[in-house]
């Protein structure tokens, strides 16, 4: 299940904090990727599997822009996936966030 974080505005900037932890205590992944989608799974804006560099305990996933674009009238809907992978068996843990844009009225 998601977590709902709420709603940015369109075409603007949000911060996604994401932290990695393993009963409680804080690791360091081997590697990080993320994806954006709509509701229905389309990737949107070619973020798809997008590496993060360097890898640690906590990151923070920043959109922007044509990040926050709205491309159809009816859905609005955005959902974050987080994959990391870490210890030397290669733990996947995996994470999801959902949010929606604030359509505005003055933002082509």
């Amino acid at each position: 299940m998601s977590e709902y974080l709420g709603t940015v505005p369109e075409r603007g900037s949000a911060d996604f904090p994401v932290s990695f932890a393993k009963s409680s205590v804080s690791v360091v992944p081997s590697s990080i990727t993320y994806s954006v989608s709509d509701s229905e799974g389309t990737i949107m804006n070619g973020l798809s599997n997008v590496s993060v560099v360097t890898p640690a305990t906590a990151i923070t996933v920043t959109l922007s822009g044509t990040d926050l674009s709205i491309v159809n009238t009816y859905n609005v809907d955005r959902v974050l996936t987080i994959k990391a992978v870490y210890g030397g068996s290669a733990t996947p843990q995996n994470k999801e966030v959902t949010f929606k844009i604030d359509r505005l009225v003055n933002v082509p």
